[in-house]
This record gives structure tokens, sequence and C-alpha cells, in this order.
């Protein structure tokens, strides 16, 4: 794993991190030594803790930046290769990982960072478990063809149900409903009328 340095004036320094902590000042006795009066003696201390990248501010007096965010001093703060660091003399700092290294962080003796949940290092076995279970909960929410030919297949037995549901209605009209239409409308018989009498009476 390598640290790339930027520096005000442009020169770059590549140092190659050989240990979980490495020390950075003007201060010959830092593991990293950067000679400029911006430069605090002990200026601050990268570590690798867990898997984890931490930076310490020692006390400098122009200060370390995350992202353009002065963190406080004495106080061992982390974050991820990706983000912005700066501290006196040194305007870019950025840890590129090596071969030795896997999954974006410091391979620890005991395992491999757990990437899901943030906790400390895994075995490698639990590593790849882990990482087929997260591969294939992806694959289910970008290519829901499954799920979506299931729903659609019941939509389909739906809709052929409530056609034949009608095809039946519209039969039984016109078998059924239209001869009693035709029934009731017809002319009913009259009854004859009865006869008169028509013998007189004296």
């Amino acid at each position: 794993m390598r640290l790339l340095l930027t520096l005000v004036d442009g020169e770059e320094i590549d140092y190659k991190m050989e240990k979980d902590s490495v020390s950075i000042g003007r201060s010959a006795k830092c593991d990293l030594v950067i000679p400029h009066e911006s430069m605090s003696r002990n200026h601050c201390q990268i570590e690798i803790k867990d898997g984890e990248f931490f930076i310490t501010d020692l006390g400098s007096i122009n200060g370390v930046y995350i992202d353009n965010v002065k963190i406080p001093a004495n106080s061992s703060v982390p974050f991820q290769t990706f983000l912005h660091l700066s501290f006196g003399y040194v305007t870019s700092a950025q840890i590129v990982v090596d071969e030795a290294t896997k999954f974006g962080v410091l391979v620890p003796k005991s395992g491999i960072q757990d990437q899901t949940t943030g906790t400390g290092p895994i075995s490698r076995q639990e590593h790849k478990t882990r990482t087929k279970t997260i591969q294939t909960q992806k694959t289910k929410i970008t290519n829901p063809k499954t799920s979506t030919t299931k729903s659609s297949g019941k939509n389909t037995i739906a809709i052929n149900l409530l056609a034949f549901i009608g095809i039946l209605a519209g039969l039984y009209y016109f078998l059924y409903a239209g001869k009693e239409t035709a029934t009731s409308n017809s002319p009913q018989p009259q009854a004859a009328p009865k006869p008169t009498d028509t013998s007189d009476h004296f």
C-alpha cells in the first residue's frame, strides 16, 4: 500500500506504507519527513486498525483537513481512501491500495474487513458467502423477470376469466332474456264475453 502526496510546489511523494502506523511531520523522528515550515514537527499520523483507516492531527499549527473540513486535534478520525486529505504543505494525500490489499482495505492477518456491516475482520469464506448473497440480491433487484412473469401470468388468467364470464352473460341475454321480453310483450288472449240472457220475463 502506498501513500501518494502532492506538495504545494507540485512535488509528488510516493511513500510505501510498510506498517500499520505512519507519522508525518518536519521532525527527523517521523516516518515520513517533509522539511517545510508549514509542517509541524509531528504533524499527523495515519493508522490502520482492523482494516479501517484513521488519521490523527497531532496538535499541528496548520491542522489536518478531510474534504476541506478541519478535524479536531489529537482525535483519531476514520476516513475512506477516496476522501481528499490535506495538511500543512501537503495539498493532496491519497492512499493507493496495491496487490497486498483486497476490497479497498488492508487485509488483516485474521481475515478480511467486512464491507457489508462495517465491522472488524471476518474469515475469507465468510466474506465469499456474504458477497455471493449480496450479488444474488442485486440480481433480483436489477432483473425482476421472474416476479414480472408471475404477475403477468396472473393478470392474463384474470382477464380471460372476465372475458369468459362476459360471453356467458351475453349468451344468456340473447337466449333467455330476449324470449322472456318477447313473451311479456305478446297480446294476452281475452276471455269470451258471457252470453247475455235474451229471454223476456214477464
